[in-house]
């Protein structure tokens, strides 16, 4: 198979590095004010008397509905439109919506503070992987999309870490106040420093970056599609999996193992909370960012080579996590040993 010539890039190398990192900080904000929920969850629960199918709701359907259906529509605005300034006002809206969850007072408005924050979000990672696909040569995208997935895993530690402590220090409400700043910030970074490369594109290419195709030729285009069918479908399976054990990841310790958390907590000086928070953060943030960044790294070193690969590292890496799931669940603490152990007479 002949290789395709790589197509010049639209901006410098520099700036290329400069926008990736920009992307990536926005992303990490894009998952802290959405993962800070989980480590809240509990003290949220006690204070505004909710029952754990409201954190469901609160933490899975409110948030996930609107931001899966508004990503298609966004996502068509993004091939055509200005997309920096989609990710600017995406970004400012769901920080907006974060602060407006401190100052819910019952279940209700914090159910549609968290709508807000997943039409918000749902505007940030379609165009910003059309621009990063635009911004970086063929043979490096895939370790170029995988930097920017890094926000998943430091926004997870970043939002678990700091939501704790703030938690423990001023309490939930101050945490989501606190969370949405940088957001507003890196909504004015993104609106003027990241350019729209269409305008640099050599002219037999505009007409391609420009074009829109109705939206049921799209849908034809992707129907007879096995692949993308069988790769979404894993996807959502284990966003399924994964977002349904993180939203009950944090109250599963309060539940289960404060006996034994409170003393580790006071020994570092810090509260309950705050000592999961940073707990929690650190093990899921730095593992998911090492496997992420050694995903897209494999992935470029072998997908050069089979294009299967693209699937094939995702699909193993997934198998090898699924033991940890039950073994995190039924690990029994300190005090647990000592019960099982406990003579029956």
């Amino acid at each position: 198979m002949t290789e395709q010539p790589t197509a010049p890039s639209p901006v410098p190398e520099r700036y290329r590095r400069y926008a990736l990192w920009v992307l990536l900080v926005i992303y990490i904000l894009n998952f802290l004010d959405r993962q800070i929920v989980s480590i809240l969850a509990e003290p949220i629960k006690h204070d505004l008397h909710l029952a754990d199918w409201q954190l469901g709701v609160m933490n899975g359907l409110a948030f996930a509905l609107f931001y899966t259906v508004l990503g298609i529509p966004i996502a068509r605005l993004a091939e055509t439109g200005n997309r920096p300034r989609i990710i600017a006002a995406a970004a400012g809206v769901w920080s907006l919506f974060t602060m407006a969850c401190g100052f819910a007072q019952n279940f209700a408005q914090l159910v549609l503070c968290r709508v807000g924050v997943g039409v918000g979000e749902a505007g940030c990672t379609p165009p910003a992987h059309s621009l990063i696909t635009d911004y970086t040569p063929r043979e490096k995208r895939a370790s170029a999309l995988a930097f920017y997935a890094l926000g998943t895993p430091l926004g997870g530690l970043f939002g678990m870490a700091l939501g704790g402590m703030v938690a423990d220090a001023h309490g939930w409400r101050a945490a989501f106040l606190l969370a949405g700043v940088p957001g507003l910030l890196m909504a004015l970074v993104a609106r003027f420093t990241l350019i729209e490369p269409r305008s640099r594109l050599r002219a037999d290419m505009i007409a391609t970056a420009v074009a829109r195709i109705p939206f049921r030729d799209a849908i034809a285009e992707i129907r007879g599609k096995r692949t993308f069918w069988l790769i979404a479908f894993a996807g959502a399976i284990k966003a399924f999996i994964g977002y349904g054990a993180a939203t009950f990841l944090a109250p599963f310790f309060f539940r289960n193992h404060a006996a034994e958390l409170i003393p580790l907590a006071d020994g570092f000086g810090l509260g309950l909370t705050g000592f999961l928070g940073v707990t929690l953060g650190i093990v899921l943030g730095l593992t998911g960012a090492a496997g992420t960044w050694l995903g897209g790294f494999l992935a470029d070193r072998h997908g050069a080579r089979d294009l299967r690969a693209y699937v094939a590292i995702p699909a193993v890496s997934t198998l090898l996590g699924i033991p940890f799931y039950p073994g995190l669940f039924t690990a029994l603490g300190r005090e647990g040993w000592r019960e099982w152990h406990k003579p029956l007479i």
